[in-house]
């Protein structure tokens, strides 16, 4: 086990197991997390206003989008009745 992460069972839905970030594991999220935003920030260094206000917009709707579909895959695997084991 790495230490990143702690994990327990739903007491009222045995399948379901809920992962929570131990301080270790929230710790180096945090530091990744801020390595990808320098990085994008390397990667946009010289593009102009009006490029980086294009590439805003057009992410802005990718991720309206890729929240839409995990909205609706998520209902639909509410919708498919659980295993009796």
């Amino acid at each position: 086990m790495s230490g990143h992460v702690l994990s327990d069972r739903n007491p009222a839905d045995r399948w379901q197991v809920r992962l929570h970030a131990t301080t270790l594991g929230a710790s180096k999220a945090n530091l990744v997390f801020g390595q990808r935003l320098g990085a994008v920030d390397a990667a946009l260094d010289g593009v102009s206003e009006r490029d980086k206000e294009t590439f805003m917009f057009l992410l802005d709707r990718i991720v309206v989008e890729i929240e839409a579909l995990a909205q609706r895959a998520s209902e639909a695997v509410k919708s498919v009745p659980a295993r009796e084991d």
